[in-house]
């Protein structure tokens, strides 16, 4: 019985051993303080929520919650990334953030002359890597991304234009405000919508991949999903059969890799296959038991019986039996007084009456 019952105290253990670590695993923390705008998460005019419900009822949509170069995506997925927020600026990287004070930098004690500030890249290397193997990515911005400038049309309240034969049924798109692409990475791009005489919708070719730049975010949030076009184009972004994720590490969500995962990585593997082993074959063995039962008898009875037993035989010591047998007729005496309120006389009828043949003895104490 004790070595079952250790057995069952093992394989508890570790079935909480393994909860725990199962659940630290699949509880990866998110640094999240709010729904930002474009965020799938914000239900307001300005979040993505219900394009993502959309698009997950029509076949499935996932959520990206680490880089887009170190996430395992489905070859050929479509990533909506809306409204990103700016990239934090990294002091001291040259490379990173140009240097609009050139009189600041020294290198080996002689001062370098200023140099025109360089522009940090639209993809970092491993994100183009992933278009140009044939990703699409879906860049919907409201401001000024790296080389993807956006500019606010003044003046011209001409409609948008479809005006490269592609996406048929999305013709009618109603942007506000009224922004435009600008910038260097126009020239490789080719204009799909035009505000005016500026691209609102621009393709960027990338190997087998592409990236679609769009000036006008509202399009695609839930105040204005439902308004002309706006949801064919939606599907027409999403592409048909295609797997499509929703770039929320663009808000700042971010995963982290669970316990699970760093203990595999610090190379706990087989440590954590051993313990498992052991447990199972701990519980398997202990339900087989070695040699007799172990009686299980447990003690029932009160102290009281104890204590009565024990000062029965101490007056039987220490006493005579005419001093025991006044002891108890003055006990019965206190007793029958305090239940009956008798006295006297009555008191001693009472007792007689109580006592039987024992009316006469234990009055006197004889000394011998």
């Amino acid at each position: 019985m004790k070595g079952l019952r250790g057995a069952w105290l093992g394989l508890g253990a570790l079935g909480y051993f393994a909860a725990s670590l199962a659940w630290l695993h699949l509880s990866r923390p998110l640094n999240r303080s709010e729904f930002a705008a474009g965020s799938i998460d914000n239900t307001s005019p300005d979040g993505l929520s219900l394009a993502y419900r959309y698009l997950r009822s029509r076949g499935g949509a996932g959520v990206l919650s680490q880089p887009l170069g170190a996430a395992d995506l489905a070859p050929g997925a479509v990533v909506f990334r809306v409204r990103p927020d700016p990239p934090p600026p990294r002091h001291g990287d040259p490379e990173e953030a140009g240097e609009d004070e050139g009189t600041k930098a020294e290198k080996g004690g002689q001062q370098t002359r200023p140099g025109p500030a360089r522009q940090k890249p639209l993809l970092g290397r491993a994100e183009e890597a992933w278009v140009r193997g044939g990703g699409r990515l879906v860049l919907a911005l409201a401001e000024t991304l790296g080389p993807a400038q956006i500019e606010i049309l003044t003046g011209s309240q001409a409609p948008a234009e479809k005006v490269f034969p592609l996406w048929e049924g999305v013709n009618a798109v109603y942007p506000e405000p009224r922004r435009v692409l600008a910038g260097s990475l126009l020239q490789d791009s080719h204009a799909l919508f035009l505000l005016g005489e500026r691209p609102l919708l621009a393709r960027l070719p990338l190997g087998r991949g592409e990236v679609l730049l769009l000036a006008a975010p509202e399009i695609l949030e839930n105040g204005r999903l439902g308004q002309g076009d706006h949801l064919a184009l939606l599907e027409a972004l999403a592409g048909p059969g295609r797997p499509v994720y929703f770039d929320e590490h663009a808000h700042g969500v971010g995963s982290e890799p669970g316990l699970l995962h760093l203990l595999l990585r610090l190379g706990f593997g087989p440590l954590l296959v051993l313990s498992a082993s052991l447990g199972a074959a701990a519980f398997w063995r202990g339900r087989r038991r070695l040699g007799p039962a172990v009686d299980d008898y447990r003690e029932t009875r009160s102290d009281a019986v104890d204590l009565l037993d024990s000062l029965g035989q101490f007056y039987d010591r220490s006493l005579r039996r005419d001093e025991a047998a006044f002891l108890y007729r003055e006990t019965l005496a206190r007793a029958v007084a305090y239940r009956t309120g008798l006295g006297g006389a009555a008191l001693e009828t009472r007792l007689a009456a109580l006592a039987g043949s024992l009316g006469v003895i234990g009055t006197e104490v004889h000394r011998g």
